[in-house]
């Protein structure tokens, strides 16, 4: 069995690409780095912004 690109066994190819979309979402809406964080994607909003938290629910298990 191939474990690159897979968290846990059985991991479907759309769960993959769903992970795949969200981690570049992520990274293109990073927090700052300070200690009232704003969203380094969308010019000073509040971080977690919107696009953000929708990354994080799409690579969160229980939502796949």
């Amino acid at each position: 069995m191939r474990l690159s690109h897979e968290t846990y066994r059985r991991m479907t190819s759309d769960e993959r690409t769903v992970r795949a979309i969200a981690g570049k979402e992520l990274a293109e809406h990073a927090p700052s780095n300070r200690t009232d964080p704003t969203c380094t994607g969308c010019d000073g909003a509040p971080w977690p912004c919107a696009i953000a938290k929708g990354a994080m629910k799409y690579v969160d298990p229980r939502y796949n």
